[in-house]
């Protein structure tokens, strides 16, 4: 089926994900495979959606406005078990506006999929390497290509003038050391990728409890240990990001408090996509330190205004599924149905994971009574001055009195 993919908003570009069959390729970090042991296609009802007219629902309005589908955060459509039903979607997949973006390690299909799609362009791919290592490839993703494997694939949709992405998810330092990340760095040079999305290996601790003891011997006993929750399992990525920005590359990771043109290819390959942080960032970098508005995030992260201002009923499951505790506690969380009302919401509540106030570029301004300053609208300001804070988040407003704060 597809569905809307709501657990990376303001983050991915894609509103909408279709998951097909369990995946093959058997990786033992994979969330999805580690959260439910079968996912089931049902081809029918997925060729049922893409074709149909009436518009009933948010996720019937997401389809019929033209969103782009992620093919998939759950599965890999060219997986020896997924790639047949992959082809037979492409033929209907071809008939309409959507963009795809697809998530692969690749494996079979990959030609019969764009031939079937009438080498549509409005295509992005984004290809995982987790390492160099063909021995530990092995163990940790036994179904799935070579890592030699996926660059020659992503080397052939660059010559067919697709947008290539490297997603280096998720990252470890034993399986991506510094000296591996040179090489990589240096093969996507040669190979003209310049785009790369990175995040950590992190896993639940109470998953870990799940794990059968085949799927505990795909991991060497400290890779579990440096992934569970206790912050640690941030310090590679971090310690990546800023050599890979130092080497050309337009990064991206959930929160990263940089800026990004990460997002323009796709933005361009698709027309439209769904708002990320990385607007605002940009545009912060751009016009200089000083007080930003969410009528600033809005007016530079969405690119579909009549759409985000339509009501739907479902859109405040964006808000149950990024944090459940709000949204059954708060009656505003409850009365919003448009998108752009979703928006706000997270803006001015820092309790909200994608709220710009939890990113480190930004500091929340602090009035004489504490609390947070507001605009005419009663949106929270939020100040920006080229730095990066990963632990001091407000300034007092007393010290930027040189600028407009309401």
């Amino acid at each position: 089926m597809i569905q809307e993919f709501i657990g990376e908003f303001m983050f991915h570009p894609a509103p909408l994900e279709l998951s097909g069959n369990t995946c093959s390729h058997n990786c033992c970090y994979c969330f999805a495979n580690i959260r439910k042991s079968e996912w089931v296609l049902s081809l029918k009802s997925v060729i049922k959606q893409i074709n149909k007219t009436e518009i009933k629902t948010y996720k019937d309005a997401l389809i019929a406005e033209g969103y782009p589908i992620c093919l998939s955060n759950k599965t890999d459509p060219f997986s020896a078990s997924n790639y047949i039903q992959t082809i037979a979607i492409a033929h209907e997949l071809s008939k309409v506006l959507n963009g795809i973006f697809i998530q692969t390690k690749g494996g079979k299909g990959i030609d019969e999929f764009i031939k079937a799609l009438n080498y549509k362009k409005e295509i992005v791919f984004y290809i995982t390497i987790t390492t160099l290592n063909e021995t530990i490839r092995k163990r940790i993703e036994p179904g799935a290509p070579t890592t030699m494997e996926r660059f020659e694939m992503a080397q052939k949709l660059k010559k067919l003038g697709y947008h290539v992405i490297i997603a280096l998810n998720p990252i470890l330092e034993k399986w991506m050391p510094l000296t591996d990340l040179d090489i990589l760095m240096k093969k996507c040079k040669d190979y003209g990728f310049n785009h790369i999305c990175t995040e950590a290996l992190h896993l639940n601790s109470r998953e870990v409890e799940t794990f059968s003891p085949h799927r505990v011997s795909c991991f060497e006993p400290d890779e579990i240990e440096y992934a569970l929750p206790k912050r640690t399992f941030q310090n590679y990525v971090k310690k990546v990001i800023p050599i890979l920005i130092e080497n050309g590359f337009e990064v991206v990771k959930l929160g990263m408090p940089f800026k990004s043109k990460f997002y323009d290819p796709i933005r361009e390959a698709f027309g439209h996509i769904f708002p990320n942080q990385y607007d605002i960032i940009n545009y912060a970098h751009q016009k200089g330190t000083g007080v930003y508005s969410f009528n600033d995030f809005y007016e530079k992260s969405v690119d579909n205004k009549p759409f985000f201002e339509r009501q739907f009923k479902q859109v405040n499951a964006y808000i149950v599924k990024s944090n459940i505790h709000e949204w059954a506690t708060d009656d505003a969380a409850k009365s919003v149905f448009s998108l752009k009302e979703v928006l706000r919401y997270i803006w001015n509540n820092n309790k909200m994971p994608a709220s710009m106030q939890r990113n480190q570029s930004f500091k929340t301004i602090i009035g004489e009574d504490s609390k947070p300053v507001r605009d005419d609208s009663g949106n929270i300001l939020l100040y920006f001055d080229y730095g990066v804070y990963p632990t001091e988040r407000i300034i007092n407003q007393k010290s930027i009195h040189h600028e407009k704060v309401f």
